[in-house]
């Protein structure tokens, strides 16, 4: 029953590995026909961060605004269905995390649509691009763990160094870097002529408030990154001194570990639920 339990994890990371991959390759792709993909993210060096704003809310190069659109829609798609798969977890096992990914979850979502509908495509697209190709080691390190042998401990490893250089540069550097930029870009780059009467800058005004609750959401967005960056740093030192190899992002709830009743009880209905599959 543990190794079922244990073999579908394992197959979801795996998926989630498969996916944040080829979804980076794919992002990166797309983004670098753009003319907004900055320096910081493998862009050209020509490109700065006020390009993000240029223009905007209009975005008239139909070469790329297809493909960014498509690249948003799908990756949106993941994040529908990781909430999906939040609940369900959750209400076959209270998980210990259920609290602080719902939040994740819940912000992400509405940050997709509201920058969807508003179109702040850009500055969106980058900041969907920046998280997920941090989110590849992420992945197949949790895979690692789940399985046994020395080959998965030592791939584990392997996987795991990379998560420390690649979160801290692109979730604690990157990622503030263009989300408190939003807080001085109306006043320098969307209407920077605001102020005079009868300018066309005073109508495009009107996003100021929607660009600073963005900037406020997208900050809750980084406290979860450097309390999960802390829970790695964690994790790792464990791993290291103790051999405490696990998923501390996921644990089951206390009195399922701690009661060996309701532990065997949670086993065999998640072990239930996976040959009813087969009925």
């Amino acid at each position: 029953m543990l190794r079922i339990v244990k073999t579908n994890k394992a197959a979801e990371r795996l998926f989630s590995g498969i996916y944040f991959t080829l979804i980076t390759i794919a992002g990166y792709n797309v983004l670098l026909k753009t003319d907004y993909l900055i320096p910081m993210l493998g862009g050209s060096s020509l490109i700065t961060i006020e390009s993000l704003y240029t223009d905007f809310p209009i975005i008239d190069n139909l070469q790329y605004s297809t493909e960014v659109k498509n690249y948003y829609l799908l990756t949106l798609g993941y994040h529908l269905t990781s909430m999906y798969k939040l609940f369900r977890s959750n209400s076959k096992a209270r998980r210990s995390d259920f609290m602080e990914m719902f939040l994740h979850h819940l912000l992400t979502i509405a940050l997709y649509m509201v920058s969807y509908l508003t179109n702040m495509i850009k500055i969106g697209s980058i900041i969907m691009f920046l998280h997920d190709w941090a989110d590849v080691p992420t992945a197949f390190t949790k895979f690692g763990v789940e399985l046994e042998g020395k080959f998965w401990s030592t791939f584990s490893w392997c996987m795991a160094f990379p998560i420390l250089p690649l979160w801290g540069y692109s979730r604690l550097y990157v990622f503030p870097f263009i989300v408190y930029y939003q807080w001085i870009a109306p006043f320098t780059q969307i209407a920077p002529n605001y102020l005079l009467e009868g300018h066309l800058d005073q109508d495009r005004a009107h996003v100021f408030p929607m660009m600073r609750y963005m900037a406020l959401f997208l900050s809750f967005l980084q406290i979860l990154h450097v309390y999960w960056y802390l829970l790695f740093i964690r994790a790792l030192y464990r791993s290291w001194t103790k051999g405490d190899v696990k998923d501390h992002q996921e644990e089951l709830s206390v009195d399922l570990i701690t009661d060996p009743n309701k532990l065997v009880e949670y086993h065999i209905q998640k072990a239930e639920g996976h040959f009813k599959k087969f009925d």
